[in-house]
């Protein structure tokens, strides 16, 4: 099927998931009890991390990542970052940050029943008040909970957590196979042979169009003008 809006081509996005011997997606199915409701998960690293630090890095994916919920097929909830699934929950989960991204996350909701499913009877929004749907969730939580832990952990040693990320190929989200858990590297601040911080501050625009016009670019990332301000400094105040 073609999808044309004023003779252009919509392209689809290929929803996938990466896989390697490092990081392996997790795929759970199972048949809700108080239901009889098909309830299926998938879900892992579909891009890499965003640097946190680093707010160039969000680009044009960016509102793709979180979780999404299908009810027979029909979505009714998209990339969603907030206490509708996981986030934001207080001491049980974090609120989203940019460093999660790269995280997606599918739900599947399936019976011959559809007034069963976890929708409102619009079929447009979630039931979060659902008894099947909040089951989901603490399996959905579970899944999720190695990501965070991974971003958090992979700063400590970025350049070892990049090795391990560059090895991944892409798989479609449907030829995912079964995995009870989420698998992502093992990254360590030990691993690390000399151990860095990150530095964050604001100047005000004109500031730093005058230093980035300086150092031979006005248009030169706010990162790039930051190290080289470091290293000036570190060269010649430093002993």
């Amino acid at each position: 099927m073609t999808i044309k809006i004023n003779g252009e081509i919509v392209r689809a996005f290929p929803y996938t998931l990466n896989e390697s011997a490092q990081v392996k997606p997790a795929r759970i199915n199972y048949v809700d009890r108080a239901t009889g409701i098909e309830v299926e998960i998938r879900a892992g690293m579909s891009d890499k991390p965003t640097d946190w630090f680093d707010p160039e890095l969000f680009q044009e994916k960016g509102d793709l990542w979180g979780w999404y919920v299908v009810c027979n097929d029909r979505v009714v909830l998209r990339a969603n970052r907030d206490d509708l699934t996981v986030w934001d929950r207080g001491r049980e989960f974090p609120n989203w940050h940019p460093q999660y991204n790269g995280f997606l996350g599918f739900v599947f909701f399936k019976s011959d029943k559809p007034e069963l499913l976890p929708w409102t009877t619009t079929k447009r929004e979630v039931d979060a008040s659902s008894g099947v749907y909040r089951r989901a969730i603490v399996k959905m939580r579970e899944v999720t909970r190695p990501w965070t832990r991974y971003t958090n952990d992979r700063k400590s040693n970025l350049t070892i957590a990049k090795q391990a990320e560059s090895s991944v190929k892409p798989v479609p989200l449907m030829e995912i196979t079964a995995s009870k858990t989420l698998k992502l590297p093992k990254i360590r601040s030990s691993d690390a042979e000399d151990e860095s911080v990150n530095i964050s501050y604001s100047v005000s625009m004109d500031n730093y169009k005058a230093v980035a016009k300086s150092l031979g670019n006005q248009k030169m990332p706010y990162k790039k003008v930051g190290q080289k301000t470091f290293n000036y400094y570190l060269e010649n105040e430093v002993d």
